[in-house]
């Protein structure tokens, strides 16, 4: 029988020192912190129509914070990866849980737009870059040398479950206490759960500074101690930064604005966010699946698998006629809800692989930046198409050529690893640079 991954790196690592916490506590700290952090990130679009009431912007300024919000979140990333890299996760991750409570807070008092932009699009940004996916990843690429995909995936499964348990309890909470009583009561749970858990509840163990036992085991060869200079001029970290600046194009025009589509079409508000409240639940399982996959039948394979079926979920939305036909949100809702960030683990683990060393989190960092890119135009772009052509479609089209070119650009990255990441437990290195 095959062990779980936190078992695998045990075993790689050796028996752990006295009072240090093992590899499973690092995998529950990191699921907690990702599904606290990014649930309350994913809120801006049950938020987005009371704002819009409130402030009478038009869809396209009132999307362009949760663009700002994107924009931020990815123009950090490298310095993340970098202090990642320097002095790992002791002192980066309460920062970053303090940033993001109290830019919540500063929300709730928001006089307009501006005000909005200053506290959800920078200061919670910045808290959300800070405990997210770039100090993660570096942080279980190191951990799980073997089962990157796995425990990478397992991690950002909590990203799912925060955005289905955190979208519908946003809509009650405003409900009872208003747009800005929620953001109150969010910037309350984010210091109550993410400050003991960044600064208690982390090991004393989870440190990446220098390579690691476990690292050693996997990065032997010439190309093993990449750094981020080196990293720059080869085509697959270009085409990856790619991949993640298509994506979210991809994704979060729709993702967005998926709420009020679905009330234009005629669909009731309550119906649409309880239907695509599953998406969330979904992803956990999409997450967690696709990098486990990756594991065994190889990154960029699993990877264009995905891109097929986030395909087919648009295409279901784009259908959907309005009541009472329900199963296009359906079908839209499972095949969008099982890919949403399926790619994120399985772009972790190849990065990983294609760039070993001690400037993972740097260069992971710089690929990023392409996510933060893409996650910002892709809300503004869905909005904005709307408020010109009065419909979504079109918004809804540039969202499936963007994923089609990315599983064209990830087949591409993937071709430089000359065997699956699974064979042997080891990664090959890469064939050629620029």
């Amino acid at each position: 029988m095959q062990r779980a991954p936190w078992r695998r790196a045990r075993a790689a690592q050796g028996e752990r020192r006295p009072g240090e916490g093992g590899p499973g506590l690092t995998l529950a700290v990191s699921f907690s912190t990702l599904a606290v952090a990014y649930g309350l990130s994913f809120t801006f679009p049950v938020f987005y129509v009371a704002l819009l009431s409130e402030f009478g912007q038009g869809r396209g300024p009132t999307a362009a914070v949760y663009s700002l919000h994107m924009l931020v979140g990815g123009g950090i990333s490298p310095l993340i990866g970098y202090c990642m890299d320097r002095s790992g996760p002791r002192l980066l991750l309460p920062i970053g849980a303090i940033l993001l409570a109290g830019g919540l807070l500063l929300s709730a008092a928001a006089r307009d737009l501006t005000d909005l932009a200053l506290s959800f699009g920078i200061l919670v940004a910045l808290g959300v870059g800070c405990v997210g996916s770039v100090p993660q990843s570096a942080l279980l690429a190191r951990v799980f040398p073997r089962t990157r995909g796995a425990a990478i995936g397992m991690a950002f499964a909590g990203i799912g479950l925060g955005v289905f348990l955190l979208s519908p309890l946003t809509q009650a909470l405003i409900s009872a206490l208003t747009w800005r009583g929620a953001f109150v009561a969010l910037a309350a749970l984010a210091a109550a759960v993410l400050l003991p858990l960044t600064t208690f509840l982390l090991p004393r163990s989870a440190s990446i500074r220098g390579p690691g036992p476990a690292l050693d085991a996997v990065a032997a060869g010439p190309a093993g101690d990449w750094t981020l200079r080196e990293a720059l001029r080869t085509r697959p970290l270009w085409y990856l930064l790619l991949v993640f600046f298509l994506t979210p194009i991809g994704m979060f025009a729709v993702t967005t604005h998926q709420v009020i589509y679905a009330v234009d079409r005629g669909y009731g508000h309550v119906t649409a966010v309880a239907i695509f409240g599953i998406v969330g639940a979904l992803s956990s399982v999409g997450r967690f699946a696709f990098g486990a996959l990756s594991d065994r039948f190889g990154r960029a394979a699993t990877g264009i698998l995905s891109y097929a079926l986030t395909t087919l979920g648009i295409l279901a939305l784009m259908l959907a006629p309005g009541p009472p036909v329900l199963w296009p949100l359906y079908a839209y809702t499972l095949f969008f809800g099982l890919t949403f960030g399926a790619r994120g683990p399985i772009i972790s683990a190849l990065t990983a692989e294609l760039y070993r060393g001690r400037s993972y989190g740097a260069i992971f960092g710089m690929i990023s930046v392409g996510q933060g890119l893409g996650m910002a135009l892709g809300p503004w772009l869905g909005g904005a198409i709307f408020d010109v052509m009065g419909s979504y479609q079109a918004a809804f089209g540039l969202a499936v050529t963007s994923t089609v070119a990315a599983a064209a650009l990830l087949a591409r990255a993937g071709a430089h690893l000359s065997l699956p990441a699974a064979a042997a437990g080891t990664a090959s290195p890469l064939r050629e640079v620029t």
